[in-house]
């Protein structure tokens, strides 16, 4: 066994540290817009509270958008969403997301709460889930060799967006466990296992020297929607006391927000038949291993 010595290699142009004005302007926009989202009902939409919160959100979300067009340094580089593939993959991960997370943790709620399934006997209730996403995750890069990553995609996340129209149907409408809900776990493990690889494969399209840095921002982006998913899936329960009827509001949210996404992703890509490429390879495989998590929490 021998050691050999490796010397660092920099891109020039491309180490520096982050501007720490769009960090602290970006976490302010989410945070507070967030907040307001979930306490907005509770506060009253036209009380004090809400409304300073809504105004520093806003202006906060301006303020890194700035940055981002006038800072090289920013945390959000608005130069990569030059790429269409890019930037239309990352909008679609921030839609999806507000719908996957929706769906992980509305389940759960709706299971324990309506249903009065113990915790045990929900994180088995919502397994077909993960178990279809682990099935057709890894054989989405093949599919979208075949017919393209933007088409895989657009038909992932109309899946999803199945999932959650058929369970706003069913579910209220009193069918059983079987015929209510596992077509719609099924559907939406198809669409995480094929939507995901394929978005994060976008990273592949922007300059060797720029893909560690986009594959961050797609991250980002899934992050970001994760968060507002949760908070408006929030807002939507506790606007309805007791019932069904903030649940079928919640589905009827995951499957326009995939529907939107899959919009997105269909038109904001260009025709181009991708190829597939080392890059995309690694990208598919980070995707696929976050693929599992649809059916309920991690």
């Amino acid at each position: 066994t021998c050691a050999l010595p490796i010397s660092e290699v920099r891109i020039p142009g491309s180490s520096g540290a982050v501007d720490p004005v769009s960090v602290l302007t970006l976490l302010l926009a989410v945070s507070l817009l967030a907040l307001v989202t979930v306490e907005g009902g509770r506060w009253g939409w036209l009380s004090a509270n809400t409304l300073v919160g809504l105004g520093i959100g806003v202006a906060a979300a301006v303020a890194t958008v700035w940055r981002a067009v006038t800072n090289p340094r920013a945390i959000i580089e608005a130069s990569l969403f030059k790429v269409r593939p890019f930037a239309a993959s990352s909008a679609g991960l921030f839609f999806f997301f507000l719908a996957h997370a929706s769906w992980m943790l509305i389940n759960v709620l709706f299971l324990q709460s309506i249903w009065h399934y113990s915790p045990v006997l929900c994180g088995m209730a919502v397994s077909p889930g993960p178990i279809t996403a682990a099935i057709f995750a890894p054989t989405s890069g093949r599919i979208a060799d075949r017919i393209g990553r933007r088409a895989t995609a657009t038909i992932g996340c109309l899946a999803f967006a199945a999932g959650g129209f058929f369970c706003s149907v069913m579910v209220p409408a009193g069918h059983t466990y079987f015929a209510s809900f596992v077509p719609g776990m099924i559907l939406a493990g198809i669409g995480s296992g094929l939507t995901q690889a394929p978005l994060y494969a976008a990273a592949s399209e922007l300059p060797d020297h720029r893909a560690t840095t986009g594959s961050a921002m797609l991250n980002m982006s899934r992050q970001i929607g994760s968060a507002f998913g949760v908070a408006i899936l929030v807002s939507l329960l506790g606007a309805v006391s007791a019932g069904l009827a903030g649940y079928r509001h919640g589905w009827e949210f995951i499957g326009i927000c995939c529907a939107t996404a899959a919009a997105v992703i269909f038109f904001g890509n260009s025709t181009q038949r991708y190829v597939s490429s080392p890059e995309s390879r690694i990208a598919s495989a980070s995707g696929s291993s976050t693929a599992g998590s649809c059916g309920g929490g991690r």
